[in-house]
């Protein structure tokens, strides 16, 4: 397995274990303080994080600037992805 395998495994189990405690987090204030605020501030999150994503790859495109990856030669198997 390449580098690039295991980074994409080991941010894909991050992810995971995140979303695994923000679920736990959910259940925790629901249970307690009760369902209607909770699912408010869980939608309010989504939002927030999904307007965040689209400002970010918007200026990402909008800047011209080049993919990391792209940029250091690592994508589709460049020089860098052997080291």
């Amino acid at each position: 397995m390449t580098a690039a395998v295991f980074l994409v495994v080991s941010v894909f189990l991050a992810c995971v274990v995140e979303a695994v405690e923000a679920l736990t987090i959910v259940l925790a204030v629901g249970t307690t303080r009760g369902w209607r605020s909770t699912l408010q501030g869980m939608a309010a999150g989504l939002v927030v994080l999904a307007v965040v994503v689209v400002v970010l790859a918007a200026g990402w495109s909008v800047t011209g600037t080049r993919s990391p990856w792209r940029s250091r030669g690592c994508w589709r198997g460049g020089a860098a992805a052997a080291v």
